[in-house]
């Protein structure tokens, strides 16, 4: 993770504490998933609680306004914390990675929480399967979650890095509690962080764009909600 998204780095410029917790043989507990630590019986979320709760008092932070994020599983596993964690949490950045279905039919986070979605559309399941919802029902399901108002306000980012890519933006604003629900959609990107070093070759993991830098965005939304 720390390699793949530079997060260090973008803390170390910006001021923000930044940490790497190690899933259960490189994996997270996601309802419904076949992951080492779903299947192990893994409580995650417990684990992450914990991890926060300590580490708050002992570096003088404040651990209950955190951002979580993680690629691909790690993705997955920010939607969980997303509905069971939202006393520690300002936000979900969940990049490459969305809502299963299992985990959507029972979650009911206590406050509205913001979320920033980040999705590639040549990415497998950007348009959903039988167990994961597809890229747009998610940011709905986030949408409805926050009590946001009307519709989504669609936007696009110049394209400045010419790399086959391009990026469409959704946001609903006037969310409940002062939250908000935006999805970046990479038209032509895989699986990826984009403005990363890519997860590997093109064949197998497509194009890891470079209009946006992740890491970077992640701060803005960070300093918005923090």
């Amino acid at each position: 993770m720390g390699r793949i998204t530079h997060l260090s780095a973008v803390a170390d410029a910006h001021g923000f504490a930044v940490l790497f917790p190690d899933g259960y043989k490189q994996s997270w507990a996601v309802p419904g998933s076949e992951t080492p630590a779903q299947q192990a019986g893994i409580d995650d979320v417990a684990f992450i609680r914990s991890l926060l709760d300590s580490l708050g008092p002992r570096y003088d932070i404040d651990s209950s306004s955190a951002i979580a994020t993680g690629i691909s599983n790690g993705a997955f596993f920010v939607q969980v914390l997303g509905c069971r964690l939202v006393d520690h949490l300002a936000g979900i950045v969940p990049v490459a990675g969305l809502m299963s279905r299992n985990l959507a039919a029972h979650c009911t986070p206590s406050r509205p929480i913001s979320v920033l979605e980040i999705y590639g559309t040549a990415d497998a399941l950007y348009g959903g399967d039988q167990n994961t919802l597809s890229f747009a029902d998610t940011l709905a399901f986030w949408a409805l979650a926050d009590k946001c108002p009307g519709t989504a306000a669609s936007g696009a980012l110049p394209d400045t890095a010419h790399d086959q890519t391009t990026v469409s933006t959704s946001s609903w604003t006037g969310c409940a509690s002062r939250a908000e629900v935006t999805g970046y959609a990479v038209n032509g990107g895989g699986h990826a962080w984009p403005g990363g070093e890519p997860l590997g070759g093109v064949e197998e993991f497509g194009i890891t764009t470079e209009q946006f830098d992740a890491s970077e965005l992640i701060w803005t939304f960070l300093r918005r909600h923090r």
